[in-house]
């Protein structure tokens, strides 16, 4: 399975080791979805289409308090919409290989150490 990139924006949701353990995005991975998308529809307007946006989650060291020597791994989730919120388990979550990493995350992304919210891409 390739990505397609052409039918919208990439959102990248990396696992932060100082989330309270209920709000690990493996945990509920479309309720992570679904909240950064009812943002983007905040700030952008309704007409934002969830199932467009290509939902990237990114986990490695600096995800878990033990995980100091855990390679840094990349993976899509693939929600489903369902009525006006999106649903996805672990079995939705498909790990990317480096060459469809380096297809949809810039450079800027895979580089960084800064975690930031819809609001300060935004504001």
């Amino acid at each position: 399975m390739q990505l397609d990139l052409a039918s919208g924006p990439v959102v990248v949701l990396s696992e932060i080791a100082d989330n309270p353990d209920r709000a690990a995005i493996t945990l509920d991975p479309g309720g992570a979805c679904n909240g950064v998308w009812h943002g983007i529809r905040e700030l952008l307007g309704d007409e934002v289409d969830a199932l467009s946006i290509t939902w990237i989650l990114r986990a490695g060291p600096f995800s878990y308090p033990d995980a100091h020597d855990s390679p840094e791994e990349w993976s899509q989730i693939l929600p489903t919409l369902v009525g006006d919120h999106l649903a996805a388990t672990l079995r939705e979550i498909r790990l990317l290989g480096a060459p469809e990493v380096g297809q949809a995350v810039p450079d800027w992304i895979r580089d960084s150490d800064v975690v930031r919210t819809v609001h300060d891409l935004a504001g």
